[in-house]
């Protein structure tokens, strides 16, 4: 009898304690958080950049990362003015952060994301295919609080030759 009422007080007494505190969850949109928020393009000499603006929000309960982007591009000389929109969603799958990117004119670009050792470029490569050219987009963040935006280009066969394409520069939209 004494046996069953130990084991009963141990029960009691092993019950009664208080559950583990549950891990802290993992932000896994941690190192991308200085893009949220809607951004408005610097303006530049280069008239192939254009005006306009771009947003970053998380989507569908935190699971995505979304980037709509609005750019008008002047009319030149011999060139109309012309509208350019695009979509890019981000997102993880098993361990890496891929994007997909659809435009107005037909473009649609498969990228692989990866943040430089010091966090404050964050690369989206697109994927290498054979007889086509490969894509480079890269956020890099200033101290200022501005995003320098490069998008590189390699021509088809020379997946690593990345040369300049279009380069700008970003700072946060502020409400007034």
């Amino acid at each position: 009898m004494l046996a069953v009422s130990v084991i009963l007080m141990g029960a009691v007494l092993s019950s009664a304690q208080p559950p583990a505190p549950k891990p802290e969850p993992i932000d896994r949109w941690a190192d991308f958080r200085f893009l949220l928020g809607t951004w408005v393009a610097d303006s530049s000499a280069d008239p192939r950049q254009g005006t306009g603006e771009f947003s970053f929000a998380l989507d569908l309960n935190n699971n995505i990362l979304v980037r709509k982007n609005h750019t008008v591009i002047a009319a030149a000389a011999d060139k109309p003015a012309l509208t350019h929109d695009d979509l890019m969603v981000v997102f993880h799958e098993q361990q890496q952060t891929k994007a997909n990117y659809w435009d107005n004119e037909g473009h649609a670009i498969n990228y692989t994301a990866s943040l430089n050792p010091g966090k404050d470029t964050l690369s989206f490569v697109s994927d290498a295919v054979t007889g086509m050219p490969r894509f480079r987009l890269q956020y890099i963040k200033l101290a200022d609080g501005g995003l320098k935006i490069t998008f590189d280009f390699a021509p088809p066969g020379q997946p690593e030759a990345f040369a300049p394409y279009l380069q700008g520069a970003a700072h946060r939209k502020t409400d007034k």
